[in-house]
């Protein structure tokens, strides 16, 4: 049962969550600072790879409507299982298609993008502040830095490549299925491990520009070995 915690540390509790809040915000307004001044006139990309980025998001937006198949796009007609032409998008389609309930394409696309730098920023502090136990502080920086990275921000204008931000939720997921395997609780440690395999599958269907990197296997593998 869900217990509320002790009158004495809900003050602390208010600040913790309120510095958390605080950095978020800096960190989103230094990031998109040139969608925000625009009044999101402006988005992320330039114009070729945007215009082939939406028409693959509005793609997967015809799939959950149920009027396109899901490997062949429209941007490559009249050719069939095109999907794998470019970055496939898959997670970033689904979140686009909510947004496109309320926006339009580019707007909504614009949104999209907020969205994983948040869960960049949240997955960030998680990994560092309890995953990691280094603490609140540490964590605000490591969030703050993974957001707003100049080499994150430079290349705002490859969209698929904010994608990076599933990478603190890899490794939480190979951290916890590590300590689930030592702490002799295997149903726990398959369930994670099991978390992990879809996620970096979904993380292919959506950007394979990641998959280059020859360290990628050890950002995951190392720290679940040592912590």
């Amino acid at each position: 049962m869900f217990q509320s915690p002790p009158v004495a540390d809900r003050p602390r509790m208010v600040v913790r969550s309120a510095a958390v809040l605080l950095v978020y915000v800096v960190a989103i307004a230094l990031f998109c600072r040139s969608a925000l001044v625009s009044g999101f006139d402006l988005g992320f990309g330039e114009r070729g790879d945007a215009i082939i980025q939406i028409a693959i998001l509005e793609h997967w937006r015809n799939v959950l409507a149920g009027v396109a198949a899901w490997d062949t796009s429209f941007y490559f007609h009249p050719y069939h299982a095109t999907l794998g032409y470019n970055d496939g998008y898959l997670l970033y389609g689904l979140v686009y298609s909510g947004w496109r309930l309320i926006a339009d394409p580019f707007h909504a696309d614009t949104l999209n993008i907020l969205t994983f730098k948040t869960i960049g920023f949240a997955a960030a502090y998680a990994l560092v502040a309890r995953s990691l136990g280094w603490g609140q502080r540490t964590g605000l920086a490591v969030a703050l830095l993974w957001t707003v990275a100049s080499n994150i921000t430079l290349q705002a204008v490859h969209a698929q490549l904010q994608s990076v931000a599933l990478q603190p939720v890899a490794m939480m997921l190979a951290i916890a299925t590590v300590r689930a395997e030592q702490a002799g609780r295997p149903t726990r440690a398959r369930f994670a491990a099991m978390g992990l395999a879809l996620l970096l599958a979904a993380w292919l269907l959506t950007s394979f520009t990641w998959r280059g990197s020859r360290s990628s296997p050890l950002v995951f593998i190392s720290p679940a070995g040592r912590w």
